[in-house]
């Protein structure tokens, strides 16, 4: 049995926060409505952190103790993650 799409994740176009790790696979979102960050031409509202599994990991999971390096633009709505049965 597959396991089902998570459906809330980053959309296309959507502003997200990483870790810098966007290549590694096992990606890790949370949603933060309202949250600004510092953009090259002023503050840019922010919709999602993302984390790589080895960095999530290292911070027990915990959005606060994770080093969010890259500013970017979500492309894409392909699915990525799946939920955990």
């Amino acid at each position: 049995m597959k396991r089902p799409f998570v459906k809330d994740q980053p959309k296309h176009g959507d502003q997200v926060l990483t870790c810098g790790h966007e290549e590694r696979q096992g990606q890790h979102f949370w949603k933060c409505p309202g949250m600004v960050a510092a953009g090259p031409d002023g503050p840019v509202p922010v919709d999602w952190l993302t984390a790589c599994d080895a960095c999530a990991l290292a911070a027990t999971y915990n959005p606060h103790k994770i080093a969010w390096v890259n500013l970017a633009t979500w492309q894409g709505d392909k699915p990525e993650v799946k939920t955990w049965p």
